[in-house]
């Protein structure tokens, strides 16, 4: 008994190989770098190091209020235009050794162009700046702005 799906099947892996073609390389766009730089010290931010308390600045004139921000430069080292995300969290260090989680603040910048420096303004910390420990850069995203 000859059945459309008997004649069909031998023939469909060629069909597949001529439709999908094996071995097509994906097209790897350019490499992306954005340094994050404390002003006061000139320190480029390591992702995961502790940062310089220096990038800790008040929203109010009094430091012991509420609220307190990151702040610093984002240079584009890339050789096409990013936008970057950068992801900070704040920690009280306790006596035991441990640390204590105790707030993020979030800067998106937008277009960076290549050799671009712009400023660092990551808000979001809803506590004094005088009651953070630890400041740490815990994310930089990079999204390159390319077209093939």
């Amino acid at each position: 008994m000859d059945t459309f799906l008997n004649r069909v099947l031998p023939v469909l892996p060629l069909v597949a190989l001529a439709v999908f073609p094996t071995g097509c390389a994906l097209e790897t766009g350019p490499s992306l770098q954005v340094n994050v730089i404390d002003t006061e010290s000139g320190q480029v931010l390591t992702v995961g190091a502790p940062a310089p308390q220096s990038m800790l600045e008040p929203t109010a004139d009094d430091p012991s209020l509420c609220c307190c921000r990151t702040v610093g430069l984002a240079e584009n080292l890339s050789a096409v235009p990013v936008h970057t995300t950068l992801k900070f969290e704040a920690y009280r260090q306790h006596a035991d050794g441990t640390d204590e989680k105790i707030g993020t603040a979030v800067d998106f910048i937008e277009d960076l162009s290549p050799n671009e420096i712009r400023p660092v303004d990551a808000v979001g910390f809803l506590i004094p700046c005088d009651s953070i420990d630890l400041l740490s850069l815990v994310d930089l995203d990079m999204r390159g702005l390319w077209t093939p």
